[in-house]
This record gives structure tokens, sequence and C-alpha cells, in this order.
């Protein structure tokens, strides 16, 4: 069939060439019939020979129009981005009149196969600018895909937010606002890159208008205008701005947004601030900050004098410097609050002729307050002030409960009394973060909001349950965000975006490979990418980050984690199919160089273990198996630190099932330095066929892992890899008890195997001793009269001065632990019944929380002292029954000598006593003075002053 197709290409291009067919005869039809051939040519996988034909035939013919749009859609099939053929076919039928249809049907084609193509984009746009008759939504769809894709496109992204501001000034309709905001800040920061002055003055009006809310929008801005332009230009831009807030501020007077007053006088003196630090020597900046002050503080009784002393409206004086002296007098004013390292908080109840009064609250519960008079320098040098929503003046002024009551959301009931369920937001929650990150300079982190919650607010079990919630709203709530020079403390920022809190969080972190996630995080958002929509790979964000990684994969010498995990990462963002981010390696110059970088590797081994991120190892290993010659000897040299079955799995399909056997014998007979490998082949491949073939027995497997069990024990009583040695310890008993292949293997085997076996398992002293028993049990029970390489006594509890520890028949000890199992599962569903109590609010008066948490408190002390007594406990086993004394699970007929009658008790301990039934504990004073006697003797004793006398007549093993 590809002969055929093939044949058929060859005969249509000739065909054009004799026949000479002019372009004006070409119509939409003639692609889409072109369109047809190349599906058949892309179903039979004979992409390479088409294009090559093709590619040969436009050496002769340059202009062939079949040539160059076969060859043009094909490289584009095959990710070459290579669009040569597919410009000059363009540029063909440009030039002729009446042939926009066929320019239309090209760039569409092209966009199915390269949906970020520009060429197409910008000829289609130029297309439906000359036409009258357009889709406008189609339209505006290609407008909005040339801006995604053309990171240097500013002039489309600024006519698109022009229609979005249009629609939004007709519907009023908050998307189309936001929507015009998006449009005129790709636009700006695109117009800031090119230092287009007139361009930026004008969007920088708009965006004054559109987003007046977001202040620190506007300070991003400022900085890398004056980063990229002129330092004159920003400050020229601030004092917009400034003017704009100025004229805001006068026209809300009388309104409801009045309230918001104070907030625009404090942004007014920072813009004039940031402008000043421009050029400190600006006249009309420190004029206009100083009506700034008088307008914020237009009642403070002080203001004159503050402004007089601190030189603020004299030039001489440097501009920070007054400021700075201003700002520390004048919120020393009558009503506001002030901080004493060894008074407490106090609030100012009397500012003038140069002397502060000050009433500090109680420091403890029901103590005096205390007014204190001092000089306004004093104040000044030995006071803090504090804002009246800084949480020290809260917790002075409300009471805890109520504090606690606001944080925890309890609602108060309605008028009928009944109580309301509590908000889902959490708002108490949000409020005391905001709060309390905002009282210490908007920097906090959770060890200083638990200083200042427990235990004056908050108890340390409350504090555990209210936490968690807590860290959730700090790291997804808008509000919130990391301070980008430490990861562990907090900031509350307004309007931030999800990139910028990205940015934040990369910016904070320390650990290279914490980066990466975070810029994973960035680009690859499953729910964005979900709804069709790219992260912004535009913004400033993106570009540090993505740069921090392209300097690393850029400059190496030898290639180790750092290295190829940004190379890999790097590629994966150009590459992959839902980000479609090509046009950035242009922009870059990146280039396939993984063979290159992995000839440099020192030790894979140790590269591939430091690579911390799951999906940059699966793609190495891809890239190992796809591109280097040799990758089956990698795969196996990898293997002990991969442990895959994706490696297992290729080396199978490749045929080297020899290899894989002598692996799995080098990993067996070197189990000591490949436990994990020795483990996980015996779980995963011992039924493969390949695996009958390896020479270690079956057997001898089977012992190794005995062997690396013990091992694990001694290293973890020896603090050593302990997390490591556990993970192991638990697959191979999974493995050996638990599915029972060991068990298996000896039953099926004669009574000196299963002897060997077992004693090598009972050789391992820290090993549950019910495991040792049951098996024990079921040897014996196979193998009649077998006779262990052990001593009648060990593991039976006895001993000539009595039974050490807590003996428990297997049977008792089996109940037991479902009991504790029973009691756990019993405390979680108390914890879930706590958990809604506290819903209910009001704790006091509370009594579904009461009654649960005295329930917790019961459950808890059960399981506790049940815990303690199966550790206590000795298994004991029956085989070791021993009659020729009394002891642990012997029947005991004993003649009493005081009524002549016999007497049958049977021995057991604490867990199966049931004197009722003639079933007595060892513990017991009667069980006591029975032990280790023998047949015959006659015994004389006192229990609570009753004098007994017992003949011992027979002893017997008991029935369990």
């Amino acid at each position: 069939m590809s002969e055929a197709l093939i044949k058929t290409v060859q005969d249509m291009l000739n065909e054009e060439k004799w026949t000479r067919a002019t372009i004006l005869d070409y119509s939409t039809k003639n692609f889409e019939a072109l369109d047809e051939l190349i599906d058949k040519v892309t179903e039979e996988h004979c992409i390479d020979e088409v294009k090559n034909i093709c590619d040969e035939h436009l050496s002769v013919t340059k202009d062939s129009i079949i040539a160059l749009y076969i060859s043009g859609i094909l490289s584009l099939k095959k990710q070459l981005i290579d669009d040569s053929a597919m410009v000059k076919l363009i540029n063909i039928f440009s030039d002729k009149p009446n042939k926009g249809e066929i320019i239309e049907y090209i760039c569409k084609s092209i966009l199915k196969v390269y949906p970020d193509s520009k060429l197409a984009l910008r000829k289609l746009v130029d297309y439906y600018n000359s036409t009258k008759e357009k889709d406008e939504e189609e339209v505006l769809d290609i407008w909005k895909k040339l801006v995604q894709v053309d990171y240097e496109e500013a002039e489309m992204a600024k006519h698109i937010a022009e229609k979005f501001e249009k629609d939004y000034n007709e519907s009023h309709k908050d998307s189309d606002k936001q929507l015009a905001i998006e449009y005129y800040t790709k636009a700006m920061n695109r117009y800031i890159a090119k230092q287009m002055e007139e361009n930026i003055d004008i969007l920088w009006n708009k965006l004054v208008e559109l987003r007046s809310d977001d202040i620190d929008f506007f300070y991003h801005l400022e900085k890398k205008i004056a980063k990229s332009t002129t330092k004159e230009k920003a400050a020229k831009l601030l004092t917009r701005l400034y003017d704009f807030y100025r004229k805001k501020i006068e026209s809300i007077k009388g309104t409801e947004e009045e309230k918001n007053e104070e907030m625009y006088w404090d942004w007014c003196i920072e813009i004039l601030k940031r402008a000043l630090s421009y050029d400190e020597n600006d006249a009309a900046a420190r004029k206009s900050i100083t009506e700034c002050y008088e307008g914020k503080y237009k009642n403070h009784s002080q203001l004159q004098k503050c402004i007089n002393s601190s030189d603020l409206k004299r030039n001489y004086r440097n501009v920070f410097e007054a400021i700075a002296d201003f700002e520390k007098r004048i919120v020393f004013d009558k009503g506001n609050y002030v901080y004493h390292r060894t008074w407490g908080v106090g609030k100012i109840t009397s500012a003038d002729n140069n002397m502060v009064e000050i009433m500090f609250f109680p420091t403890v519960p029901g103590g005096q307050s205390r007014k204190q008079t001092m000089t306004l320098d004093m104040a000044v040098s030995s006071l803090q002030v504090l804002s009246k929503k800084h949480i020290w003046v809260i917790k002075s002024c409300c009471s805890a409960k109520s504090i606690a009551d606001k944080i925890k959301d309890v609602q108060k009931p309605d008028e009928k009394g009944k109580k309301l369920p509590k908000p889902k937001d959490s708002p108490g929650t949000k409020w005391i973060l905001k709060t309390i990150i905002q009282s210490f300079d908007n920097n906090c982190d959770m060890k200083k909001i638990k200083e200042e919650l427990v235990p004056s607010i908050l108890s340390p079990s409350e504090w555990t349950t209210w936490s968690t919630k807590a860290r959730k709203i700090l790291n997804t709530d808008s509000t919130f965000a990391v301070n980008p020079t430490n990861m562990d403390m907090y900031q509350v920022r307004q309007n931030l975006s999800t990139e910028e809190k990205l940015y934040n969080e990369f910016k904070a972190q320390k650990d290279f490979f914490a980066r990466l996630k975070t810029l994973d995080n960035y680009v690859f958002p499953t729910e964005m990418l979900a709804k069709g929509r790219k992260p912004d790979l535009d913004s400033d964000y993106f570009t540090e980050m993505f740069e921090y990684f392209f300097g690393y994969q850029n400059n190496y010498t030898t290639a180790n984690e750092l290295t190829m995990a940004s190379y890999l990462e790097i590629e994966r963002i150009l590459t992959d199919p839902d980000v479609r981010a090509m046009d950035l390696q242009n922009k870059y110059g990146f280039t396939n160089k993984f063979t290159q970088m992995f000839e440099t590797i020192q030790d894979i081994n140790e590269l591939y273990s430091n690579m911390k991120n799951s999906e940059l190892r699966k793609i190495f290993l891809q890239k190992i198996k796809a591109l280097i010659p040799n990758w089956q000897q990698i795969y196996i040299d990898l293997f002990p630190v991969v442990l895959s079955q994706d490696i297992v799995t290729a080396l199978e399909e490749d045929g080297c099932t020899d290899e894989l056997v002598k692996l799995v014998e080098k990993v067996f007979d070197s189990y000591r330095d490949y436990r994990e490998s020795a483990i996980w082949f015996f779980k995963n491949c011992r039924d493969k066929k390949w695996f009958k073939e390896v020479s270690v027995p079956y057997e001898k497997m089977l012992i190794i892992l005995i062997r690396i069990l013990d091992i694990t024990y001694r290293e973890m009583e020896n603090h050593f890899n302990t997390v490591e040695n556990r993970k192991i310890n638990k697959q191979i008993q999974n493995l050996l008890f638990t599915d029972g292949l060991l068990e298996q293997y000896m039953m099926s085997k004669d009574e000196d195997t299963a002897k060997r076996l077992f004693t090598l398992v009972d050789d391992i002293k820290d090993l549950e001793p019910s495991i040792k028993l049951e098996m024990r049990s079921h040897i014996a029970e196979k193998f009649k009269g077998i006779k262990f390489f052990d001593s009648d006594e060990k593991n039976s509890g006895l001993q000539t001065s009595g039974p050490k520890g807590l003996v428990v028949t297997t049977k008792k000890y089996a109940e037991k632990k479902e009991e504790l199992e029973q009691l756990k599962q019993d405390i979680l569903s108390n914890t879930k019944d706590i958990s809604t109590a506290r819903e209910l609010g009001d704790l006091k008066e509370n009594a579904e929380y009461k009654a649960a948490k005295e329930r917790e408190a019961q459950l808890n002390s059960a399981a506790s002292k049940l815990q303690d007594e199966i550790d206590k406990a000795v298994l004991f086993d029956p085989s070791n029954v021993n009659t020729k004394m009394v002891s642990f699970g012997t029947r005991v007929h004993l003649k009493n000598e005081k009524s002549g009658e016999e007497e049958v008790y049977t021995i057991l301990g604490p867990w199966e006593s049931d004197p009722s039934n003639g079933i007595i504990s060892y513990m017991a004073p009667f069980g006591k003075a029975l032990i280790n006697h023998k047949k015959g003797e006659k015994l004389d004793f006192e229990i609570n002053e009753n004098k007994n006398s017992y003949t011992i007549l027979e002893i017997e093993k008991a029935d369990f």
C-alpha cells in the first residue's frame, strides 16, 4: 500500500510539472484532496519517504505547490517546526488576487498540526483584517492565540484589551474588566521589555483606571520600568499614580468608601517615598508628602509640633531622616497604643506640652492598671507604638474566651436559640492569622503564631487541631504568601495571584528539587491545563524560574543530578503538548544534548539516587533507552538503585534474559550489599520462566531472606538506618510469614529441612514470638515426634524458679490482640465524635463534647494497659508441657487432706484464669503454692489466714 501511495505522489508531482497548472487555477478543493492524501501517508507510516520525494522535487522545481504543501505539513507532523515551505507557499498566493480563502485554508491546516505557529496566526490576522466577512469570535480567538504564543506581540494584546474594556463599559461585567486588565498587563510587560516609553505611558494610565485597588502591582511595574528605561520615567509614573489617589481621596468624601481614606493616604505616602528614592531633592514630592501627612493626621493634637521638630518642610535636612523622625513622633497621640518591655501594653490617655500620659493594662489577670507620665522624647526612645489591630492590643482589651470563640468561628444561637453551623471558609482563622502576621512587620512564622495563642487563647490540644487548618489556609489562600527570602515566614498580601504565590515559594526555597517542584506546579497546573488554559509563560516570575534551571544545564563540565535534572525539566517544558512552549526554544537557543551530557556522568547510580524527582527519573530512563546504544548494560547497572518493573520488562522485551539471570545471581551472592534487590526479585520475578535458570536454589533464597531479616533487627537495635531497615523488615515478613511462603516450602520438604529452617527463624531473637510459636506448632503437627534443636524448656516460659513474664496461650494472645485493635478503632471513631461535637461550639456547655472527651480518656487508659500486658506476654508452646512437675499447661489432681476429696485444677495464666471452672493462674497465691512441685509431694500452705493441706496425686497435660 505504501508503495502505491509513493507512486501516486510521484505521479502528481510529474503531472504538475508537465501540465504547468497556473496558480490562478487552484482552489481550496485542491488542498482538501492533498489533505486526504497526507492522511493516508500518515496511516501507512511512510511520512519520511514521501517527504524526501517532495524535497527532492523542490530542489528542481522550487515553486511546486503540491511539493511545498505536502513537505510543509509533513515537516510539522514530524515536529521539526520547519515552516520554510509553508512560508514560501503562502507568499506565492499572497501575491495573487482573490486567493484569500486559500491562504486561510493553508493557515488553518498548519494550525491543526502545529497550533502554536506564529506564521499561520499572523497570516490569518492579516487576512481577517482585510475582509469584511468574518466571525468576530473566531477572529478574537486568533488574536488571543497569537498573543499566547508570541511573547513579543504587544500591539495585539493591546487591541484585545481595548475590545474587552469596551465590552466592560457597555456590560459592566467584572469578567470583561478582568480580561481587559489581563491583556493590558501583557501588553505593558512587552512594551517595557521593548523600552517603548510612549506606549508605557498610555497603558500606565489605563491600568491605573482599571486596577487601582492593587497597589502592589504598580510597585512591581515601577521597578521593571526603572530597570528597563530610566529612573526618571519610573518617578514620573509614580507621580501620576499619586495624583490619581489624591483625587480619589477628594472624591470619596461623604460616601461609603470614605472608610478607606486612611488606606489611600498611606498609599500616597508610600508612592511619594518611592518617588523620592529616585530623587531625594524633588521639592514637589517633598511638599506633597508633607501635605499627605497633614491630611492623614489632621485631627492629631501634636501634628504641627511633629512637623516642625522633624524639619519635614525644611529642605536642608535629608528628606528620609526627616520622615523617619516625623513618623516616630506623630504616633504618640491620645487614643493610640504602646508597648513597654516591663509594663506591657498601654493606651495613651493624653499628649500635650511635650508630655505623654499612658495607662498600662494589667500584665496578669486580676492585676492593677498602671499610669505613667513621660516626656515625648523619652516615649520615642523607650516605647514601641502598636496598631489598634495589633494582637497584643486585642489580647489586652478583649477576653481570651471572646478571642477564642472568634478564632473557632463559634456562632451565637439564632432568635429561637438554635445553634448555627460554622462558616465553611473559616473567617476566624483567617482573621487571627492576618492579625498576628501584620502585628510583626508583616513577617511571621508558625512558631510565633503559636507563642501568641498558646496557652493564653488556645490550649495545647486545641492548637494541635487548629494549626493543621491554619497551615492549609496559609499555603492555599491568596491572602497569604511565603516570604521570598525565608520559606518558614508568612506575609499578608492583597490580590496575590497564584503565579506570584508560587514565585514567592520558589524564591524562599533553598533546596534545588523543592524549587524544581515549584516550577512544575507553575508550568503544569493540572486544573488549568484541564480547562485548556496555558500557564503565563510571558511573566517575569516564570522567566526568572526558567532561567535558574536553564543556567544549570547550560554551564557544566561533568553532568550531575542538578545539571541533568535541569536539562530534563527544560526539555519537558519546551516539548510538553499541553504547555506548548516551543517558542522559547528559539529564544534561548536550546538544543538536544542529552547524549553529550550523559557521556560526562561519572557515577550514574549516584546521579539517579540524588535526582529527587520521580517524573524526571522516569524521563531519564526513557531517554537512556532511546538514545544510548548500550542502554541494556546501563539498565542492569542501575537496577539495584531503581528497582523498577519497567527496567525488567524492557530487558525482557529486548531478549536480555541471560543478563537478568546473572544479575539475580549477583544480587543473591552479595545479598548484604543488595538487600532490596534480592527482596524485589524474589517477590516479583520468582515465577517468571527465565528466573528458573538462576543457579541459586529456592531454599538458599529463603535462607538469605531470613538472614537479611535478622540483619535488619540487629541494625535497628543499634539505631542504624532505622527507617530503611524497618521497611525491608516488613517486606520480608510479608513474604515469608504473611504470605506463608516459608511454611509452604517447609511443609513440602522433609523433617530435617523443616527443622533446619525453623532453627534459623527461631534464632532471630526480636521476631514476634507468636510467629515462631505458630510455625513450631504446625511443624510439630506435620512431623510427629520431631525434636527441635533446643531444650524442652526453651520458649516454654518455665524455669525451675517458676515462669518469667506473663506466660499466655496462643489463643488468648490472639484474642487480646484483636481486643487491642478494636480499642484502637473505638479511639479513632471517638476522635471523629469529638471533632463533630467541637463543631457545635461553646465547649463549656457542650454535653456531647464532654462525654466524648471522657470516653477518650477511658479508651486511651484501657488501650495503654492492654498494650503493656501484650508487650510483657511470653507465648507458651504446648509441645513443651512438662508433666514431671506442676507447671503452666498442666492439669493437676490433688487430694484435699482436710476433706479427703479429690480436686482437679488446670494451671494457666491470668488471661485464661477461670476459678469457677477449675482454671487457676500460676501467678495467683494458690497457683504459686503448686508450681514446680512433683507427684506424691504433700503441700501445706496458708492463704488469707486459711491453712491448706494437699497431696499431688497426678500431673497430666492440659487440653488447649
